[in-house]
């Protein structure tokens, strides 16, 4: 289980008042480039192989809104 503790990655799921986005947490935009970079025609399969692991844990961080599919 991946937990966060620092306010200033993600402060809505923080305060737990609504949904981060990639404008207000560092968290969720490093999941929208990762997403978006996986999907990338010539470069996704390098992007999967190195950061699939890294995106997983994102996604299934605890209480981080925003971040899952």
């Amino acid at each position: 289980m991946v937990g966060f503790m620092d306010r200033q990655f993600a402060p809505h799921s923080f305060d737990g008042a609504q949904d981060d986005t990639g404008d207000s947490s560092v968290l969720v935009k490093i999941v929208e480039e990762l997403r978006f970079a996986m999907g990338d025609r010539h470069e996704g399969e390098v992007a999967r192989r190195l950061y699939a692991p890294f995106l997983g844990a994102l996604e299934r961080t605890r209480d981080l809104r925003g971040a899952g599919a």
